[in-house]
């Protein structure tokens, strides 16, 4: 059995977490999920003005469910033989 491994990034705005992420992943072969771009592709043009926090969270939540069904049934599932393989 092969197991599949987690890295998280956490830090303040501004700190260089995207711009190491990307540099990891492309030395590592890894996929990245970032939440700001799953947001900025799918809602930011939809967003009212001025952004409304609860508008903006409720957003933010459905992206991380999607985010680790796709991880759980697809990269995770795959280490163990498992899961559907899809994207």
């Amino acid at each position: 059995m092969s197991y599949a491994l987690l890295h998280f990034l956490v830090g303040s705005t501004g700190a260089g977490k995207t711009t190491h992420a990307i540099d990891f992943c492309e030395q590592a072969g890894a996929v990245r999920f970032s939440i700001d771009e799953w947001m900025a592709r799918l809602f930011w043009m939809d967003a009212p003005q001025p952004i409304e926090a609860d508008w903006a969270m409720a957003r933010v939540q459905r992206c991380s469910e999607q985010i680790w069904e796709r991880l759980h049934g697809g990269i995770l599932g795959r280490a163990d033989g498992g899961g559907d393989g899809g994207p």
